[in-house]
């Protein structure tokens, strides 16, 4: 292919000059709320919102003019409409009054308008902008800093075309650095349209065969919105395209807000490829192309995206869930400063400096538009600044807005944002990296204290303006707390009905609240009358939710209509799940005795100074019932790092190791105190009932965690001590205590002659375990175990455990014999129920001290338990070829007892 140009010059032949208009509009016509932000906080008395319709006129207006004009909601749904009568003009200029009401509706709304002769307007004008008209100037040029890409274009008239196109001739360097280079089509500001909006960009070209070179240009469009923001929309191959071509984008979310329109077209950018490829980037590809027309779809009317607050929720207490242990920096209830009650979240600071982050209440209801709370401190030039999130597809993307300084002092102070982009209505995934997709979580407030201090900060009062559904106004909370009395603990759930709506509610509501089981315990109905803002508690008497089983279910309904089913978790057990007691296959960790708060073994974490993501792996436990957080005893030396626990649920499918369960990470928690310290990390809550069908996206019980993350830039080495991880949980009352046979080997074998322990776990965390404890022993294996036959042993035990503890129990006797036996438990209590059956399963192996040490050790170390293989005593063979899939379980064959020598 011969070049028509001299490369490295830019050639424009014949080119046109003008400035117009391309859709030729004889007058202009915009839509205004007359509000900051597009935002309405308050309505009159009526309820009427009121939007402002302008028009210029070029020229004098034909007589029949009338502006026509809608309103659609959040969900697209039409909500208002109506047309207009063009009254006198002013200057050129006609001024009309848009009033509607929202009534049940909820926006973010859109409101589209223009002016019209005909009965029904045309919703799409298509612009046709050809290279050679004389009002637009297009050219090729290449960027400031570019690779030496050799470019040439100008007009010409090709064959096959009636009008000339501008061709360009471009060569990208042959080798050279590993950098994607470009050149561009740079298009007039004429082309864009200066209202409405634009819905797709179409460029008319010719490509041309190549001879040489390895051609993956790609083609993307360049775009500019009303708020400065420049984005870029998906690329366009060319490769393996020849001859005349249209290639096509559409504004995406046009109708969501994402982009503030109007929306200027910037330029079109020919990429040397698609990827950073190597061979792409040194194949010096050439190439020819003509551009021939910009053809643009824009809809013919203006419009104007606005939001209406008619809801507020109001966050007044804060769970555990939320609170951080830690020596320089913590967070509390108080029980006795609030802002308008009792309660607030007290954070306090011991000789801190930095930024720290206070974790809130995850999810957000509805399309917020307004973030405030209520601050006070004792701490000079501390701010803080809320960080939103979306909880949809693009989890990691952030909103972080202004901080706010909170003066010193015992007055409350009123610190408000607005929170961008997202109360103009973001409703589905976006491409857009300065954008939020609802629903919203407040992930976190950043609260900086600039200079070491030691004080506090009291938070109150978290309040969303909101835009929410008629039916979500009424929202039914729901609260399940561990209280404490004269007489001990007890489990207090509390349900209110709270009008969220800026306006006053009547209504008449009926409930129902059942248990695990399905059976209704209570089903009434209550007549509501409600302020603004304003709650109800529902009568839940005679109930005794520490007899009760949960999970609950609660139903509610207004006026017959269904408004809310929910889920009312409990926590009712303390379950252990690792004691660390006997050795492990723990990887990132090393399992020994000094790092033990109490019983044989714990695990320590070494770490280096530096950067820091270590994981400690090994610790693979399923979490019974319904879990709501987890709890580990923590050894630290104001190590200042941090420490989280992830896991996963069963997943969409049964195999819990499914790739497509949904992954979880617990809050971390910054370990800056000295000493042990048990910590609480709150889990995501789940679906219930578990037979639900599993999810990608929510947790589906039951769920496991697999993984210990230490995390930090620590400025020295350290250890962390790690001992007892338990879980708070929700489990059927016949699972509320637990024995089992002390181990210290894993897959339930014991050496002959150790004195035998009963591992006794009263779950409960409100009533205490009084009763007895039997002990009972059957030799075989499991093909000749029988209930019926009579112990070799049995012995019964005293019993008498706090709520929520565990004790090791001595049964007073051992089991001298090596080979499979079977040793039942049961609990009995004071009034002789039974409250705990089960038969453990367990291999005894006799072996001298020095064998079970280094049986002991082996289990736990891969590179000794491969080679160890092969166990052989006077009294049995314990032979084993497979590993279990989690480590540390080894798969043995049980013997018979009377197993020849």
């Amino acid at each position: 292919m011969k070049p028509l140009f001299l490369f490295a010059m830019l050639v424009l032949l014949g080119v046109p000059a003008g400035h117009a208009d391309p859709q030729d509009r004889p007058w202009d016509l915009t839509l205004s709320s007359g509000q900051s932000n597009d935002v309405f906080r308050t309505l009159p008395d009526d309820g009427m919102v009121a939007l402002t319709a302008t028009a210029e006129f070029h020229q004098q207006p034909p007589a029949n003019v009338e502006l026509y004009w809608e309103v659609h909601d959040a969900a697209g749904g039409p909500v208002a409409s109506g047309h207009e009568p063009l009254g006198a003009l002013a200057d050129g200029r006609a001024v009309w009054k848009i009033r509607f009401a929202p009534g049940g509706t909820a926006g973010p709304y859109v409101a589209s308008a223009r002016l019209r002769t005909a009965a029904v307007p045309n919703a799409v004008r298509e612009i046709n902008c050809p290279v050679d008209d004389p009002r637009f100037k297009f050219a090729f040029v290449l960027p400031k800093d570019f690779n030496e890409t050799r470019l040439a274009s100008g007009y010409a008239v090709e064959k096959g075309l009636a009008k000339k196109v501008l061709r360009a001739e471009y060569a990208f360097r042959e080798g050279g650095p590993m950098r994607r280079d470009h050149f561009s089509l740079a298009l007039p500001p004429e082309v864009s349209p200066e209202s409405g909006r634009l819905r797709s960009v179409a460029l008319r070209l010719r490509v041309y065969e190549q001879d040489e070179g390895y051609n993956d240009t790609h083609v993307e469009l360049i775009i500019r919105d009303a708020t400065g923001h420049v984005l870029g929309l998906p690329l366009i191959s060319l490769l393996g395209i020849l001859g005349d071509r249209e290639i096509r984008w559409d504004i995406p979310d046009w109708d969501s807000g994402l982009v503030r329109f109007p929306i200027r077209i910037e330029e079109v950018r020919f990429w040397e490829t698609a990827s950073h490829s190597y061979g792409n980037m040194r194949s010096g590809c050439k190439g020819a192309l003509a551009v021939a027309s910009l053809n643009l779809t824009a809809d013919d009317y203006v419009s104007l995206r606005f939001s209406v607050a008619n809801a507020r929720t109001v966050q007044t207490s804060f769970a555990a869930e939320e609170m951080v242990s830690g020596e320089t920096f913590s967070t509390a209830n108080t029980e006795t400063e609030g802002y308008a009650d009792t309660q607030s979240l007290e954070v306090s600071f011991n000789q801190a400096a930095g930024t720290y982050s206070v974790r809130l209440t995850p999810r957000i209801a509805g399309r917020p538009i307004h973030f405030s709370l209520m601050a006070r401190t004792d701490i000079s030039n501390l701010t803080v600044r809320p960080v939103f999130t979306q909880a949809g597809r693009y989890d990691n993307a952030a909103l972080r807005v202004a901080a706010k300084p909170v003066a010193p002092g015992d007055v409350w102070q009123d610190l408000e944002w607005e929170i961008p982009f997202a109360g103009r209505g973001l409703i589905s995934n976006t491409v857009w990296p300065h954008a939020l997709v609802y629903p919203l979580r407040l992930e976190r407030l950043e609260v900086n204290v600039p200079a070491r201090t030691t004080g506090r900060l009291l938070l109150d009062d978290v309040a969303f303006l909101n835009q929410l559904p008629e039916e979500e106004r009424l929202f039914i909370a729901s609260e399940a707390l561990l209280s404490r009395a004269e007489t001990g603990l007890f489990q207090k759930v509390s349900v209110s009905a709270v009008n969220r709506s800026l306006k006053p509610l009547e209504t008449t509501l009926d409930y129902v609240l059942s248990d695990a089981r399905g059976t209704n315990l209570v089903a009434r109905t209550a007549r509501l009358s409600l302020k603004a803002g304003e709650s109800a508690a529902l009568d839940l008497r005679p109930v005794d939710f520490n007899q009760a089983e949960g999970p609950f279910r609660l139903s509610v309904q207004t006026d017959g209509v269904p408004v809310s089913e929910k889920t009312i978790f409990m926590s009712n057990a303390r379950v252990l799940l690792r004691d660390f007691d006997r050795q492990e296959f723990i990887k990132g960790g090393e399992q020994n005795a000094e790092a033990a708060r109490e019983g044989r073994y714990g695990i320590a974490v070494h770490y280096g100074k530096g950067s820091l993501n270590h994981r400690v792996t090994g610790i693979r436990s399923f979490l019974p019932g319904c879990p709501q957080k987890l709890q580990l005893w923590v050894k630290g030396g104001s190590n200042n790092v941090h420490l989280a626990i992830s896991g996963h649920d069963r997943g969409p499918n049964a195999d819990v190791s499914s790739p497509d369960a949904t992954y979880f990470t617990t809050p971390p928690v910054l370990v800056d105190w000295t000493g042990w310290r048990q910590v609480s990390f709150s889990l995501p809550q789940g679906i219930y009932p578990l037979a639900e069908r599993p999810t990608r996206d929510v947790l589906d019980y039951p769920i496991l965690v697999d993984a210990i993350t230490v995390t930090g830039n620590p400025d020295q080495p350290g250890t962390l001590c790690l001992d007892e991880l338990s879980t708070l949980t929700e489990v059927p009352r016949e699972e509320l205590v637990d024995v089992s046979l002390d181990l210290r080997l894993p897959s339930r074998l014991f050496i002959t002659g150790d004195p035998c322990l009963a591992v006794v776990e009263n779950r409960s965390l409100t009533e205490p375990l009084r009763g007895s404890l039997r002990f009972e022993t059957f030799p075989g294996s499991a093909a000749l175990f029988s209930t019926n036959a009579s112990p070799l042993v049995s012995r019964d035990v005293p019993l008498a455990l706090g709520p929520g503890t565990r004790s090791l129990i001595p049964v007073g006797v051992s089991i001298s014999q090596a080979g499979p036996f079977h040793i039942r438990w049961t609990v009995i209590s004071g009034a002789g129920d039974v409250l705990f059956s089960n038969v453990e399963e367990t291999l005894g192996l006799a072996l001298a001290p020095a064998e079970a040490q280094a049986l002991e050790t082996g289990i736990a170390d891969p590179v000794n338990l491969y080679p160890l293989g092969r166990l052989k005593t006077e009294t049995v063979l314990l032979d084993w070829n497979v590993i279990e899939p989690w480590a540390g379980e080894v798969r043995y064959d049980a013997y018979d007892r009377r197993l020849a020598r």
